[in-house]
């Protein structure tokens, strides 16, 4: 789906958790018959008798805000409705009536979908889960869809946390990618001149030469170095596309507005920008100056006082604290180190460095054959593909590239390793459980592998369980792994803290006790400390007594037409490694579930319910069960999801609306299930269902 095609309403679209689409809204204002049947007999059979009933842990917790008036009409068509008037008015058990008891079932207490858990803001920023979004500028494919500003506007407002960008050369006449990174035109010629005309007193004029080098190295980098921009005329300014692609491009500046405007408006916790730099030094000054006036006091330019350490982003800088960097925009980019300062040996004398020009032959062409053949040249020093004053700008969030994780660059807090889906595989498979001590430190990014043209989206779970922090995923499709993505985020301002057991050591992050290319912590402490995480129940029932106002799918076009069923999945996470398991680890990947069934092969984890009729269906209480299927699955890891899906005799079988909950926030007992359609918006549809967790 093209998020830019049509008004979409980002604010109540799925995929990135945001708070106005999770949280409001989610009050019913009308009952369907069938609806009210069932409610009046969960009132008239388990309410008033006082049974366990209605919203056990969900409709029965009295601190939510009711209804206090309602009205009904007995003669219902499609567009009657059971009206609830919302009030504040709180309730005691019993209910006085049945009135009150549909105003309770009408309010948003009685959601499904828990609220969020009020998480404490003040550990490392390695130490949450971030919503996180792939080449944030594609409206569709990998390959000739349209770049736009308007895909960093939809995902920020749904909650994205996490954006990426692509940079490329402005065009202009004068543009030549190169330039920004070559030496001046007289001092390349002078170094020629002097290698081809010395000849055999190549090594002796190569000491006196160094001098002459090193004392010009400062009016040498004040020369090459690419000259500030402050003029907006006639001057070529960086681009953002899909670099090697038919994809249409979109201005750099533009993108950097859009980022300023809406970064915080849904959310104040900060924004990482991933920057892909394939800008010449020269753009990349332009670069700098951009993201400086279009974010000014957001964006972060050095080191807080609060983190302590180097404010030029030394190594031993740890990372900051989340509640220290609220409306802050973070950049990652890709390290440069400082270059070393010019060596201090004193110079040759003058009657020293007179007699050797003396002795330099003027007629030998630069291009003799023999200019080289005696005189040994060093290799000039490689020039750095990404510009100082860009690479200052990754003060918490500087990218490097993995070799593994024993190099000196693992152990630095501030680092970044960023890894394909297929390369994070590579990695799990070889060594699970150095990833997920890495991880528990470090920040670590994870993007689709280069074969999902269509943008589709690998699955983030995997991921998450192995404790990476940023899964980036393309929001301008549906799937399954965006609609895991919501149910992640969904409320939490796109930062949500892992579980026990995924922290850094101490919640101290970036390096934990300190030492050692993998945290400098013990992963037998990491094992032990995963024993306090909360485990999934070992089963779990799902009852689907109705549903009313189902949105209808692409290939349904009267609600009379629409056989719907509902089609439950568990998504569970398995334990983390340990090391004593580590041996056998190689065999499997993140994406294979580990779970427990009493030997009897793997759990059913797909159910579905018979079909019905029409956009206000009779599901008739049928039971969905999932037994031993915990098997030690980290709660706050799992996740169910509902799909409402259009039973076609004579094609495929459409989505016609969707849910996704995670398993910690899944209240038991009676609820209603708030549902999106198949691009993802809000809908007025809901199912209602009772959940049991078995113990």
């Amino acid at each position: 789906m093209d998020p830019t095609a049509g008004p979409v309403n980002a604010e109540l679209q799925a995929g990135g958790g945001n708070p106005a689409s999770s949280l409001t809204a989610k009050e019913i204002t009308a009952f369907s018959p069938t609806i009210l049947r069932h409610l009046k007999q969960i009132y008239e059979h388990e309410i008033r008798e006082a049974a366990p009933g209605f919203g056990q842990g969900s409709c029965d917790e009295r601190s939510a805000e009711s209804a206090a008036h309602v009205t009904s009409d007995n003669d219902y068509t499609r567009g009657d409705v059971y009206e609830t008037s919302l009030g504040q008015r709180r309730y005691s058990t019993p209910f006085g009536s049945f009135d009150e008891f549909l105003a309770h079932a009408a309010s948003s207490s009685c959601n499904a979908l828990g609220p969020p858990k009020t998480y404490d803001l003040d550990h490392p920023i390695s130490n949450y889960f971030i919503s996180s979004s792939h080449n944030t500028y594609l409206t569709g494919n990998q390959l000739y869809s349209r770049s736009s500003t308007d895909g960093y506007k939809n995902v920020l407002l749904r909650g994205c946390r996490c954006i990426e960008i692509d940079v490329w050369d402005g065009e202009s006449p004068d543009d030549t990618s190169g330039s920004s990174s070559d030496e001046e035109p007289e001092i390349h010629g002078l170094r020629n001149r002097l290698k081809h005309g010395l000849g055999h007193l190549g090594h002796h004029l190569q000491a006196a030469s160094k001098h002459r080098e090193q004392a010009s190295h400062a009016q040498q980098e004040q020369q090459s170095a690419p000259k500030p921009w402050r003029s907006q005329a006639a001057r070529a300014e960086p681009r953002v596309l899909h670099g090697y692609t038919a994809t249409r491009e979109v201005p750099f500046r533009d993108v950097c507005e859009t980022i300023g405007k809406y970064a915080f408006q849904t959310s104040d916790m900060p924004v990482i920008v991933s920057l892909e730099v394939h800008a010449c030094l020269g753009q990349q000054e332009v670069m700098v100056e951009i993201m400086e006036e279009m974010w000014r006091d957001h964006l972060v330019d050095h080191v807080l006082p609060a983190s302590g350490g180097d404010a030029h982003g030394a190594n031993d800088v740890p990372l900051p604290k989340l509640s220290d960097l609220r409306n802050k925009i973070l950049i990652k980019v890709k390290y440069t180190p400082p270059k070393p300062p010019p060596s201090k040996k004193p110079p040759p004398a003058p009657e020293q460095l007179a007699k050797i020009d003396s002795a330099l032959p003027s007629a030998a062409p630069p291009d003799s054959p023999d200019s080289d053949s005696e005189a040994p040249s060093s290799a000039p020093a490689q020039k750095s593909k990404i510009l100082s004053t860009l690479s200052r700008l990754g003060v918490y969030t500087r990218s490097y590239h993995f070799r593994s994780f024993t190099t000196p660059e693992a152990a630095i807090p501030t680092h970044v390793f960023a890894l394909s889906e297929k390369s994070l595989l590579g990695v799990h498979a070889a060594d699970p459980t150095a990833l997920f001590a890495h991880n528990r430190d470090f920040l670590m990014r994870a993007y689709p592998k280069g074969l999902r043209v269509s943008s589709s989206n690998l699955d983030p779970a995997p991921f998450w369980q192995q404790g990476v922090q940023m899964v980036a995923l393309n929001w301008q499709v549906w799937d399954r792994g965006m609609m895991l993505n919501e149910a992640m985020f969904a409320g939490e301002g796109g930062w949500v803290l892992k579980p026990e057991g995924y922290r850094s050591s101490g919640g101290h992050g970036g390096g934990g006790d300190g030492g050692g290319g993998s945290g400098g912590f013990s992963a037998t402490t990491a094992m032990q400390q995963i024993d306090d995480v909360s485990r999934a129940p070992p089963s779990l029932a799902i009852e689907v007594l109705a549903a009313q106002n189902l949105p209808l799918p692409p290939s349904c076009k009267d609600e009379r037409d629409l056989r719907p069923y509902v089609k439950c999945e568990l998504h569970l996470s398995p334990p983390p490694p340990s090391p004593a398991a580590r041996a056998h680890a190689t065999t499997r990947t993140p994406s294979t579930p580990l779970h427990s069934n009493g030997g009897h092969g793997p759990p059913k984890l797909k159910q579905r319910t018979r079909p019905s009729r029409g956009a206000d269906a009779d599901f008739g209480r049928q039971l969905l069960r999932f037994d031993a299927v915990g098997g030690g699955a980290t709660e706050a890891l799992s996740f169910v999801r509902f799909k409402v899906v259009h039973d076609d005799s004579f094609g495929r079988d459409d989505v016609a609306a969707w849910a996704c909950l995670r398993l910690d926030r899944v209240r038991q007992g009676y609820a209603f299930v708030h549902l999106y359609d198949a691009h993802g918006m809000q809908t007025a549809g809901v199912l209602l269902v009772r959940v049991a967790k078995g113990g």
